[in-house]
């Protein structure tokens, strides 16, 4: 069948600016509260179990915490929600280091 539906749910992944990374290290530090981390790029994250009270639009600030040598370094970062489902949020969020898409690239492709 010529120009159907099939994969039309996927075809965000395709288009995607930087790759996304699993990673169960990297914790999302929102409001008090450590959320787990679906996947993450050097310009987005998707986050499991956010609070109610954040919706699809809305800006948030919020630290990445990242696993180092001696524990975690909080890194401090900003962004947008795109897109709210169930407790699942994916944001859109700005470098928070001049350097930050090779750090970040670099750091999950090794792991």
């Amino acid at each position: 069948m010529i120009g159907g539906n099939r994969g039309r749910a996927d075809l965000g992944a395709d288009f995607r600016r930087d790759p996304r990374f699993n990673s169960k290290k990297i914790r999302f530090l929102m409001d008090g509260r450590e959320l787990d981390v679906v996947d993450i790029s050097a310009t987005g994250i998707s986050v499991r179990h956010a609070p109610g009270w954040v919706v699809a639009g809305q800006g948030l600030y919020f630290d990445l915490l990242v696993p180092v040598r001696n524990g975690m370094k909080k890194v401090e970062a900003t962004g947008k929600v795109l897109r709210r489902q169930g407790t699942d949020i994916v944001v859109k969020y700005y470098s928070p280091h001049p350097d930050w898409r090779r750090l970040i690239t670099q750091f999950l492709a090794s792991r």
